[in-house]
């Protein structure tokens, strides 16, 4: 790579990464007695850690939920994952998530967005058919 592809290279790469580093290793700070209670089965990537903790909202520190609302703003967290995260939150739960709802999820209540949140996080182990009718109810 010519020197100055290379140093664009380097610029492009230290601006994406930037602002990320220290908000996820804020919010792993913060949330880490609530990841390792509620979202040690979760895969991180994707706004997955911050939805899983956006589900469990009313348990968690101050500190915490200040670093999942802050991951919710991020643009460099998927659009649906942003939509999860956002205070106020609503929607209703697929009938085509009733099972993977009550396998992943069990004992949050549906309607206020907690349980679409807990199966985001979880969504690389979401069957298909939920996964599709829960991206079409956060994207109304």
């Amino acid at each position: 790579m010519p020197p100055r592809s290379a140093l664009i290279a380097a610029a492009v790469a230290a601006a994406l990464s930037g602002p990320a580093g220290p908000a996820r290793a804020d919010m792993m700070s913060a949330c880490a007695p609530a990841i390792g209670q509620f979202c040690a089965d979760v895969r991180r990537g994707r706004g997955r850690l911050a939805a899983c903790l956006a589900s469990q909202r009313p348990a968690l520190a101050q500190d915490c939920r200040a670093e999942v609302l802050a991951a919710g703003r991020s643009p460099l967290v998927p659009r649906t994952a942003r939509a999860v995260l956002a205070p106020g939150f609503s929607a209703a739960l697929p009938p085509a998530c009733a099972e993977a709802a009550a396998r992943f999820c069990p004992g949050l209540p549906s309607g206020d967005g907690r349980v679409l949140a807990c199966l985001y996080a979880r969504s690389d182990r979401v069957d298909a058919p939920c996964v599709s009718a829960a991206r079409s109810a956060i994207s109304r």
